[in-house]
């Protein structure tokens, strides 16, 4: 019987394993006491194991995270001006449509300055009216002046003549008289004609001098009186203007309802003196007189810790249970993200905007939310595959019927697929860089219960798995 096979059963198997222990201890001092060196095989087990490859593919991370339900917009609504409260037409609950009237108030004063700016209005109507009456006047006033100047024109004309004629005439007279043909007394009257008809031309000149002056002093009134019209024309904008400031400040007497909702709350009744100041969003103890809340579409605001916030994007499917609504199910997409992290919290706030259709989802509900994240083309090995030991991953790789240990630098990591980033084939070395290498996928990785083995041992492939 050889010595390293145990008999199958009874007493006898008993001693023959102790036998085999007896001779394993006792060769030493036999090989040394007969002189003679006996060479010991060692056992060496050879393991079957079930290998896969690195593949690449998309990976999908169920993010699962708590959420709560916001209005689509929620308005808390102040007054614009000073007033008492005339009549509240709302209440809690009740479904507004835009631009209704929530409130009125009693304004009595800008009601009257209201009139007075009216008021004003028609009196610059009425001085633009009269400007434009006033140019009309010196148009025409103009148009005479204009008229008189060729008239003067004409009489220096006119003179002009008779004065030439009249010089004529005494020149004339003058060589005449010598020979006796025209006598003195003939030629005085001519000479005084002619004196006469150039004081005429004189005054004709002075005429045509004064019938320009008045020409020019007509036209400078007459822009003027343009000038006035523009004036009272501005001045009536300035009414205008004016009085539709009133106009809309006196518009605030209403509150009104900024969009289709909900009112939600109120703090107004019929009597109370509001003010700007005393209601207004810019005091922190202020209330508002409503608060009204846009149903039709909800946010469901979802808070992604910091690890899965680059996994994140718009259109991402979720599935959405809500705790008030047992056994119902809703499935959406990320709507918007808000890129940046809460500084506190380290998360991402994502939202998803659900139609409330049947106006079943209400603000502030609870919701669990699952997202499905995608990451594409990612290298990844099945999570069994992977092994930890403190903050180490690694796995076992068959090389030249071996397995080896291989320290792992890993991605994202989901209950059916781990990301393999790098991967680092031989232990650290102090004082030696760290060389990574890139994961060719053709590697085999052992996946039948890698726990189980140490470093170097021998295995053989039983089945290989895609």
């Amino acid at each position: 019987m050889d010595v390293l096979t145990e008999p199958k059963s009874g007493n006898g198997a008993h001693l023959g394993a102790k036998f085999v222990w007896i001779l394993l201890a006792t060769l030493p001092i036999l090989s040394s006491g007969c002189g003679k060196k006996v060479a010991a095989k060692a056992i060496v087990e050879i393991r079957q194991v079930e290998v896969t490859n690195p593949v690449r593919a998309n990976i999908t991370r169920l993010i699962e995270q708590p959420g709560f339900l916001r209005p689509y917009e929620e308005t808390p609504i102040y007054t614009k001006i000073a007033g008492y409260v005339d009549q509240v037409n709302v209440d809690i609950g009740d479904h507004v449509t835009k631009n209704s009237a929530l409130a009125k108030l009693w304004v009595p004063e800008m009601v009257q300055t209201l009139h007075v700016k009216e008021a004003m209005i028609k009196q610059a109507e009425a001085d633009v009216n009269q400007s434009k009456e006033a140019a009309n006047s010196a148009k025409a006033f103009v148009v005479a002046a204009k008229a008189r100047i060729q008239e003067a024109i004409a009489g220096v004309n006119r003179s002009k003549a008779d004065v030439e004629r009249w010089q004529l005439e005494y020149d004339r007279g003058r060589k005449l008289s010598t020979s006796g043909v025209y006598d003195r007394q003939t030629l005085e009257e001519t000479q005084s004609q002619l004196r006469s008809t150039q004081a005429i031309e004189e005054e004709a000149r002075a005429k045509l001098e004064t019938a320009r002056a008045n020409f020019e002093q007509s036209s400078a009134q007459f822009h003027k009186a343009e000038a006035d019209i523009e004036s009272a024309s501005a001045r009536l904008l300035v009414a205008k203007a004016d009085f539709n400031q009133w106009k809309d400040w006196l518009a605030y007497s209403e509150i009104r309802a900024p969009f289709d909702g909900i009112i939600t709350l109120r703090n107004v009744h019929t009597g109370h003196f509001l003010q700007p100041s005393a209601s207004g969003s810019s005091i922190a103890t202020a209330h508002p007189l409503f608060t009204m809340m846009r149903t039709d579409i909800m946010r469901l605001a979802v808070q992604i810790p910091e690890k899965d916030a680059v996994l994140v994007k718009e259109g991402d499917p979720a599935l959405i249970r809500f705790q008030a609504l047992p056994g119902k199910e809703f499935t959406d997409k990320i709507t918007r993200f808000s890129w940046s992290l809460d500084e506190h919290s380290r998360t991402l706030t994502a939202e998803i905007h659900l139609k409330n259709t049947k106006n079943e989802l209400r603000p502030g509900m609870y919701a669990n939310v699952t997202i499905s994240a995608i990451l594409p083309d990612a290298m990844k090995l099945p999570p069994e595959a992977v092994l930890t030991d403190g903050d180490i991953s690694y796995c076992f790789r068959v090389e030249n019927g071996k397995a080896r240990k291989t320290i792992l630098r890993l991605g994202v990591q989901t209950t059916d697929a781990v990301q393999v980033l790098q991967m680092l084939s031989e232990e650290p070395k102090p004082n030696l860089p760290i060389k990574w290498e890139t994961i060719t996928g053709k590697e085999q990785i052992v996946t039948s219960n890698p726990g189980s083995l140490v470093d170097g041992q021998n295995v053989e492939v039983k089945i290989a798995k895609q």
